[in-house]
């Protein structure tokens, strides 16, 4: 039995910086894109698969589109255990934005209810690691892993804002970070002069990040996007304490 690591985001953005955090901290290596892996449903969602062949260690990581269908993944997988023979998940790590916290406890409250509905009676919390017994077919149980974040921490907004605000804390961002966070704001008091764009709060919060690395990426500067994702998220999140020690 092959056992995989999954790691379940919102959007393709979430997903292109947990892939390149994965790669340059753990050294896995992307290896494909993955379509219709789970159901029909879900063919046109953004998945992609990644090794570490020392380890024979396998990770996919799923932008499902929305915080709301988080919880549907989240059953999704839990299925894929139950009728898969050959691979199973036995360890899954949700992160979402940090839209409210009104926000975040229905989403924990609804993976609770998936939880139950699979005869797992615990209690499932933010920023702890919780082992549990899955129940699988013919007696069988999986021990599985299961983590789950919300982005920032300590206050509202997404992985994009999480991002900006570590490469902030270098003097040489500094400005520039906060300069592209009170643009973005400007624009938000002349929505009606915008066309259409930025029509949403989520798309408000994640802007910021976009201004920024345009002006950040030049050639020279590609290995601080790096340093400043691998240590703010090294200090700040036990991602993978039991992967990294593999």
């Amino acid at each position: 039995m092959i056992k995989k690591t999954i790691i379940l985001c919102e959007g393709e953005m979430d997903k292109i910086i947990l892939s390149h955090y994965m790669i340059a901290r753990f050294e896995y290596k992307y290896k494909k894109d993955l379509k219709g892996w789970t159901d029909e449903k879900h063919k046109n969602e953004s998945a992609s698969l990644y090794k570490r062949e020392k380890y024979d260690d396998e990770l996919i990581i799923w932008a499902t589109g929305s915080h709301e269908l988080l919880g549907d993944a989240f059953e999704i997988i839990l299925n894929l255990n139950k009728v898969n023979t050959d691979v199973v998940y036995s360890r899954i790590v949700i992160i979402a934005d940090h839209d409210s916290d009104q926000e975040n406890k229905k989403l924990w409250d609804t993976i609770n209810g998936k939880l139950k509905s699979q005869g797992v009676e615990v209690v499932f919390r933010e920023q702890k690691w919780l082992e549990i017994q899955q129940k699988l077919s013919f007696d069988v149980a999986l021990d599985v892993e299961l983590l789950g974040i919300s982005i920032p921490l300590d206050k509202n907004g997404a992985l994009e804002t999480f991002l900006l605000d570590a490469l902030a804390e270098q003097e040489k961002n500094k400005y520039l970070a906060n300069s592209s966070q009170k643009f973005v704001h400007s624009l938000e008091a002349n929505m009606d002069k915008m066309g259409g764009y930025l029509s949403n709060r989520r798309l408000c919060v994640k802007a910021p990040l976009c201004v920024f690395l345009p002006l950040l990426i030049q050639k020279e500067h590609l290995g601080r996007l790096r340093i400043s994702l691998d240590l703010s998220l090294g200090r700040n999140i036990i991602l993978y304490k039991k992967v990294s020690a593999c």
